[in-house]
């Protein structure tokens, strides 16, 4: 027989506390406790075993370094568990996403005869261009919005996470990600064309 709801969730409470302190022990004992769980979520999502252990062990990670960071006031352990799994597993999702849309377009735009190699060249030197423009537009954003937006596009951490980390409301920094993002899409529509 299983133990009563909240006495397994003081007890996640107290294990979670204790990685936050650094105990190995502590974590193996999470990891067993809660592995199968975030392994079953993340394969819901996913669909790809490789891809499912992938972000399974980059939530681990994530957990062993920031447990520090979790509030028992706001969720049980398993909740925010899920939730950073969650947000990782969105993330994979859409860099799937993005790099079979890339993939599409490499396809389409390759006429028959011509050689793939001058379009990778091209292809190169345009997005090294774009690189150097969203670099030039980076500088022109106020430095919390650009802080938001390196840690959302540039470390893959999720809009809580970058609240708990810049220690500021949810809305504040969605609001400042969504206007760093229309300044920077101006500002390229305005340079690139």
């Amino acid at each position: 027989m299983s133990p009563h709801p909240s006495i397994a969730a003081d007890e996640d409470r107290q294990i979670l506390a204790a990685v936050a302190t650094g105990s190995e022990e502590a974590f193996v004992q999470l990891y067993d406790r809660f592995s199968a769980l975030l392994w079953a979520v993340a394969m819901r999502i996913l669909q790809d075993p490789a891809e499912t252990e992938d972000v399974v062990q980059e939530t681990f990670l994530y957990i062993w370094k920031k447990a520090s960071a979790y509030n028992p006031d706001l969720a049980q352990p398993s909740t925010w568990m899920c939730l950073i799994l969650r947000n990782r597993c969105l993330d994979r999702l859409r860099s799937r996403h993005r790099r079979e849309k890339l993939m599409t377009a490499v396809n389409n735009s390759n006429p028959a005869g011509k050689e793939p190699q001058s379009d990778l060249v091209e292809a190169s030197v345009q997005l090294r261009e774009l690189g150097q423009k969203a670099r030039e537009a980076m500088a022109g954003i106020p430095e919390l919005q650009r802080k938001a937006l390196e840690l959302a596009y540039f470390s893959g951490h999720s809009h809580s996470e970058i609240a708990l980390a810049m220690r500021l409301p949810l809305g504040t920094v969605k609001t400042m990600i969504r206007q760093g993002l229309i300044f920077l899409r101006g500002h390229l529509e305005e340079k690139w064309g």
